[in-house]
This record gives C-alpha cells, sequence and structure tokens, in this order.
C-alpha cells in the first residue's frame, strides 16, 4: 500500500514542477536598442533574451529603433513609443492582446490572427505597414494606417472608436461579432483609399458615428450580411460626412443601410459620383438616404429586389438624374433637381410622409401588389410634368393627406392590367391638390385601361382645357371636393361626377360599365354640361341625394339603352338648372335609353325642345320636378310622374310601348298631348293631375288611345278639353278604371279639335262638369 502513494506523490511533483517551468517560460520583453538595432541581438532586450512565439513584446522609444531581419511570431504586443521597423517581413502576434499607444510600425506587415483585445491610441501612432487584423474587440483613434487594413471583429463587447484616424491605403472593416462595432465616435476619420465595411455578426457597424466631416476619398463599400436583423448605420450624429468617390452598398439580411440620422447629421456625394447596388445585390432592409445630398448632374440608379426598401429624405437632395426600383419606396422630404424615375414591386404598402420637390419631370409607377402612397404628412411639389402609372394589383396614391400639394406641370395618368387605380388626395377631407394654371391633366402614353383615376379635392387653375379618356375596365371619378377650370371632357365606361365645380364646359361620354352616380356630392357647372350615354349596362346621374346646380345648359345625346338621370328616384336630390337655361339635344341625337328627371328644377321661363329617336327610348318626368318654361317633346316614350309645368306643354308620343303615367302632375299652362305610336299613352295612373290652361290630346297611333286620369280619382281641368282622333286610333279615354273620376271646371267644355274625332271611341262619362 505504500508504493502507489509514493508513486503518485512523486507524479504530482513532476506535473508541478513541469507547469511551473512551462509558465515560467513565457517572457516579458521590452525593446532597450543599447547595443544595435538588430532583434535578434540579446541585449538589445530588457530582460537580455530575443523574444520568442509565447512571448510578450513592448516597444519603446530607445537609443536604436528595433529592425526585424526575419518573420517573427510573439504572444501579446506593446507599442508604447519608437518605432519597430519588420524590413519587410510579418509580425504575427498570435497573443491575446496587441496594444498600439504611441509610435510608429512600418515596413511589412502586421497579423493578428486571434487577440481578445486590439488598441489603437492615445497616438500618434503611424502603421506605415500592412495590418491584419481578427479581433474579438478593436478599437482604434488616432492613428494613421499608411497600407492596406483588413480588420475583422469577432466579439461580443461593444467597440467604440472616437476617431482621429487617417486611412491612406484600401481599408476593410468586418463586424462579425455579436456587439457592435463603432468609428468615428467624437472625433472625424478620414479614409483615403477604397474602403469596404461589412456587417456578418449579430449586431450593428457604425460608421463616422459621431463628428463632423468624416472624409472618404476612395470607392466606399457597404456590405451588410447579419444573422440579426441589425444595419449598417453611417453618419448617424455627424455632420459635414464627405463622400469623394462612388459608394457601393448590398444588404442581403437584416435591416439595411442607413445613411444620416439626427437633425443635425448631414451627408454630402461629390459631383461625378454615383451611388449604386452592389453585386451582392439588396434584397433585405431599407437604403435610407437622410440628410443625403448628390451634388453635380451625374445620374443615380438603385435597383432593389426581394424585401429590400428604399427611403429618400428628409432634408436630402439629388441633382442628378434618379432613377430607382425597389419593393418599397418611401418619399420623405427631398429636393430632386434632376428626371426622376421611381418604380414600386413590392407586396407592402409604402407611407411617403412627403415634403419633396421634384424640379425635374418625373414618373412614378406602381408594378407591385399593394400601394404606393405619397404626401401623406407634408405637400409634395411638382415643378415639371408628372407621369403616374399603375400597372399592379393594388393603388398609386399621390397627395394622400397632406394641404397644399402642387402640379406645376402637365400631370399624365395611365392605368393597365389588374389595376385599382390612381387616386389624388384620398386620405381625408383636408388634403388638397392644385394643378397650376396653362396646365392639364390626361392619359399617358399606356392609357386608362383598368382601375380608376380619382381626382378628389383636385383644383385645376386657369382654363386649359382637360380631356381624360379611358376604355377598358377603367373608371373615373370626379371629387368630392374638386374643381376644373378648363373646359372639361369626360370618356370612360365608368364616369363618377361626385362633387366638383366646372368653371367651363364640362361633357361626360359614358361607354360601358355598370351605373354610376354623384355619391351625393353636389356638383356645379357654371358652364354647359353636356352628357353622352353610350353604354347599354349602366345609367349616367347627376342630382344623386345632391342639390346640383347647372348654371347653363344642359345637353343630352344618348346611343346606349343605359340611360340619364337628372335627379334619384328616391331621396332628397334637388338638381337646379339656372334662370334663362334649357335641356336640349345634341347633334348626335338621343336614339337610345331614357331621360329621367327627378326632383329636378328649372327656373325661369326659356323653353325646352326633346326629340328623341328609337324603337323605345323615353322622357320620364318625375318627383315634384318642375318645369320653368314651355316644354315640346316627341319621344317614343313619355312618362309624366308627378311634376309642375310653369309653361306650356306639347308633347308627343311616338313608340310601340304604353306609357303608365304616374299623375301627380300640374299644367299651369296651356297642354297638348299627342300619341301617333302604336302603344297607348296613359295619365294619372294612382294619382291625380291637375291641368289649369287648356288641355288637348290627339290620338293618331294605330291600335293605340290616350287615357287621361286613367286609375285615380279627383283629376281636375281647369281650362277646357279638345280631343281629336284620327286615322285607326282606338280613341281617347277619360277615368277608365271604376272609381277613377275627373272634374271640369264651370265655365269649360269638351270639344272636338280642328283634327276631328273620326276613329275610335270618346269615353267621358268619368268628367264631371263643375257648377
Amino acid at each position: 500500500m505504500k508504493r502507489p502513494l509514493l508513486t503518485i506523490l512523486y507524479f504530482s511533483l513532476l506535473l508541478i514542477i513541469v507547469c511551473t517551468r512551462t509558465a515560467n517560460a513565457q517572457t516579458s520583453y521590452t525593446w532597450n536598442g543599447s547595443v544595435s538595432t538588430d532583434w535578434n541581438t540579446p541585449a538589445n532586450w530588457t530582460p537580455n533574451g530575443v523574444p520568442g512565439a509565447v512571448d510578450n513584446v513592448t516597444i519603446v522609444t530607445a537609443g536604436n529603433s528595433c529592425l526585424m531581419p526575419a518573420s517573427v511570431g510573439i504572444s501579446n504586443f506593446k507599442l508604447t513609443s519608437g518605432t519597430l521597423d519588420m524590413g519587410g517581413f510579418t509580425l504575427t502576434i498570435g497573443g491575446s492582446t496587441a496594444t498600439f499607444t504611441t509610435g510608429t510600425v512600418q515596413n511589412g506587415t502586421v497579423t493578428i490572427p486571434a487577440a481578445s483585445s486590439t488598441t489603437f491610441g492615445n497616438g500618434p501612432i503611424v502603421m506605415n505597414c500592412i495590418v491584419t487584423i481578427n479581433s474579438s474587440a478593436v478599437t482604434i483613434r488616432n492613428t494613421t494606417f499608411q497600407k492596406a487594413l483588413t480588420l475583422t471583429k469577432t466579439g461580443p463587447s461593444n467597440d467604440a472608436s472616437s476617431g482621429n484616424n487617417i486611412f491612406n491605403g484600401v481599408t476593410t472593416m468586418t463586424n462579425a461579432g455579436d456587439g457592435y462595432l463603432l468609428l468615428g465616435n467624437n472625433n472625424p476619420d478620414q479614409f483615403n483609399a477604397a474602403a469596404t465595411f461589412n456587417n456578418s455578426g449579430n449586431s450593428n457597424l457604425y460608421v463616422a458615428y459621431n463628428s463632423s466631416n468624416n472624409v472618404f476619398g476612395g470607392v466606399t463599400t457597404f456590405n451588410n450580411t447579419p444573422a440579426s436583423n441589425t444595419a449598417i448605420y453611417v453618419g448617424q450624429n455627424s455632420a459635414g460626412t464627405v463622400f469623394n468617390g462612388n459608394i457601393v452598398v448590398s444588404s442581403t439580411s437584416g435591416a439595411g443601410i442607413i445613411f444620416g440620422g439626427n437633425a443635425s447629421a448631414t451627408t454630402t456625394l461629390a459631383a461625378t459620383r454615383t451611388i449604386t447596388i452592389g453585386a451582392g445585390g439588396f434584397s433585405s432592409g431599407s437604403l435610407n438616404l437622410r440628410q443625403f445630398t448628390q451634388t453635380g448632374p451625374t445620374a443615380q440608379s438603385l435597383s432593389l429586389t426581394g424585401g429590400g426598401a428604399v427611403t429618400l429624405g428628409p432634408s436630402s437632395s439629388f441633382d442628378g438624374d434618379v432613377t430607382v426600383v425597389s419593393p418599397t419606396i418611401l418619399l420623405n422630404g427631398t429636393v430632386f433637381n434632376g428626371v426622376t424615375n421611381f418604380t414600386k414591386t413590392g407586396s407592402t404598402g409604402d407611407w411617403s410622409s412627403g415634403g419633396n420637390v421634384f424640379n425635374g419631370v418625373s414618373t412614378f409607377t406602381n408594378n407591385g401588389s399593394s400601394y404606393f402612397l405619397l404626401g401623406n404628412v407634408n405637400p409634395d411639389i411638382w415643378n415639371k410634368d408628372v407621369t403616374f402609372s399603375d400597372n399592379g394589383s393594388e393603388r398609386l396614391l399621390p397627395c394622400w393627406g397632406s394641404t397644399g400639394n402642387q402640379f406645376n406641370g402637365n400631370i399624365y395618368v395611365n392605368t393597365s392590367g389588374s389595376a385599382t387605380g390612381v387616386q389624388f388626395c384620398g386620405g381625408n377631407t383636408t388634403a388638397t391638390a392644385t394643378l397650376a394654371a396653362t396646365k392639364t391633366i390626361q392619359a399617358g402614353t399606356g392609357g386608362l385601361t383598368a382601375g380608376y383615376l380619382y381626382l378628389k379635392q383636385f383644383t385645376q387653375l386657369g382654363s386649359a382645357p382637360v380631356n381624360l379618356v379611358g376604355s377598358g375596365t377603367s373608371s373615373l371619378i370626379l371629387g368630392p371636393g374638386s374643381s376644373f377650370g378648363g373646359s372639361f371632357t369626360a370618356t370612360a365606361p365608368d364616369i363618377w361626377a361626385q362633387g366638383a365645380t366646372y368653371n367651363s364646359p364640362a361633357a361626360f361620354s359614358k361607354t360601358g360599365g355598370s351605373s354610376n352616380h354623384n355619391n351625393q356630392y353636389q356638383n356645379i357647372f357654371n358652364s354647359t354640361c353636356t352628357i353622352d350615354q353610350q353604354s347599354n349596362t349602366g345609367y349616367f346621374m347627376l342630382g344623386y341625394n345632391s342639390n346640383d346646380q347647372f348654371n347653363d345648359n344642359i345637353i343630352v345625346t344618348a346611343s346606349g339603352k343605359g340611360g340619364i338621370y337628372l335627379g334619384w328616384l328616391g331621396g332628397t336630390g334637388t338638381p337646379t338648372l339656372a334662370a334663362g337655361k334649357t335641356i336640349l339635344v345634341g347633334s348626335s341625337g338621343f336614339s337610345a335609353g331614357f331621360l329621367y328627371l327627378n326632383t329636378f328644377t328649372q327656373l325661369g321661363s326659356a323653353p325646352m325642345n326633346l326629340n328623341f329617336t328609337g324603337a323605345s327610348t323615353y322622357l320620364a318626368i318625375a318627383r315634384a320636378s318642375v318645369i320653368g318654361g314651355d316644354m315640346t317633346t316627341n319621344t317614343p316614350d313619355v312618362y309624366f310622374n308627378g311634376a309642375t309645368f310653369n309653361g306650356q306643354v306639347n308633347a308627343t308620343k311616338t313608340g310601340a310601348g304604353n306609357d303608365y303615367g304616374g299623375g301627380g302632375n300640374t299644367f299651369q299652362g296651356s297642354a297638348a298631348f299627342t300619341n301617333t305610336g302604336t302603344g297607348s299613352l296613359f295619365f294619372g295612373n294612382g294619382n291625380p293631375d291637375v291641368f289649369n290652361g287648356d288641355a288637348a290630346f290627339t290620338s293618331n297611333g294605330a291600335g293605340s288611345y290616350i287615357s287621361a286620369g286613367f286609375n285615380s280619382a279627383g283629376n281636375a281641368f281647369n281650362g277646357n278639353i279638345i280631343v281629336s282622333s284620327s286615322g285607326t286610333s282606338a280613341g281617347i279615354y277619360f277615368g277608365q278604371n271604376t272609381g277613377s273620376a275627373a272634374t271640369l271646371a264651370a265655365g269649360k267644355t269638351i270639344s272636338v279639335g280642328a283634327g276631328g274625332f273620326s276613329s275610335g271611341q270618346l269615353a267621358a262619362a268619368a268628367v264631371h262638369p263643375a257648377g
């Protein structure tokens, strides 16, 4: 039992001795240069000896500067003063710390492959050599790197470098760690050659963070490929950051690359230089150019994919042409002095805050599957022509929520495919857009073929003509709160005239689509209003639950059977035609559909002459409408459904349909009704009519007749009744149904007119003389 115990004690003692000798094998050497410049002379070091791979080295100022005769590997390193000349060889610092406080390292290569901490400062420090660093923690200040620098941070600590560095060689900095790497904190850095900044870890990389007048002299590349949702921030709190070379950006993961930040930060891209997307692409995160100024006329082009986004502004400006293609585009306060072209391709909605000025021709295109919104908070100003094209499956929304948007050039609009459309000022009731005098809005070269053009709270100054033409499945929505100074022509399958003022002639040609009305918003027409109904699939209506005002003539034409309403069958709208104005049929005629007047008032006494053609085209006057002047109509069908006629009426029916007028009419002047059609003409079907002047009924149609007071009691004839029937007419009837009745005023008669009564029956038993 004693021998094993002695054996254990022996080997334990031996292990202690070995460990002690190993620990003592690492020596910390300080250069004294007492003999020569030679690294390999033991007397030049304190303690006497030559540093080896496991030893620590400190370089200080001495009688002779240190010169390496060959490549050397050591453990930890300190430069506190003096100069280390590597003689063209490589110094490999393999330990955990590398500290450069003051002094110079020159003529060779410094390699730090796996340090825990690498520090440059207080300075001044001159690294006149190639430097490669791979370190858990890194800080740099007051250092000049004359040649290439490759630096990789790998650790979890947050490392803030206080700047005042000069990089004269090609520089590559990478944050591959879990903590941030921050440069230019309090003092600026200067990069005089190409510089590349890579963010590949789990934290952020800050460049030119909080200092004035950082300078980048060569091509500067930013690559963001982190494992987390982190970003590269450039000049976040720094004024006067200048890029005198091109900028190249790429981001394939994380939150992107952000220039600028707080209100005092500014970044300038020098004349003739560009910012472009690198070979790796920009498919993740945002490229933010805030407080960013591009000088000179050099064109800029940015094309992002995937989940990439571009944000321009606030307080940015571009002198050159700008082209952006991106899934997301946010324009938040930028001045564009050149031609601009923005194309959205993504699936998320983009809310631009506005405050932009476009001094060159501009184009906005939505090819994405969500909306592209402009001017949400602050108004935008377009000083040249602008084109809005919606080719995706959602909307393009200029002037969304802001007051005072200005268009000082022409506006061109295109819609196609599955587009929802282009809408101005759609966000609230206070947003406004103004189109300058002499300028117009019209369809662009691509046309309006799908979706809508929605002009809400939109004002056109001056008198330039506006001609909007839509086709396919497109629609025009005009108002509410809009105003047009020039002559206005709208042609489209669907036209929703829902609340605008037209100060010059307005013409609406409906070519298809569904039924359209003004959605209770008042229209005011200060010049002629022309309605051309070409649709067979939907009506066109004005005065739907609104008091539309017509201050000049109304001109109607129709070749489609969809019909025209002035006022609705129900509701509260009371459209009004000004005194001295009338409704008339345009030169292309009224050959299909109908004209329906509901709660419609014609002021004054201007005569109205309506001549319709076609097989079943009809005129209906209803719901307490008032016709102030003489009315002459010649229509296949006509319905008198509760109106007041203050002038003379001369109405001729020519069609084959039976027309059942609902009654409730008052004819203040003489009235003459002629039926030449093969269908019968009925009055008072449900409500009695009142005739305060002479009433003449003439039936000349084949097999048809006229029936007054058809199905109502209380019909009143306060003037004479004149009847005529000829040809193969079935005659004239009064009070045809049981219970129907009419009263002929005292002193008035019923008589046969000049045309005679040679055909059919006169049934007047229901007419009771008064007195």
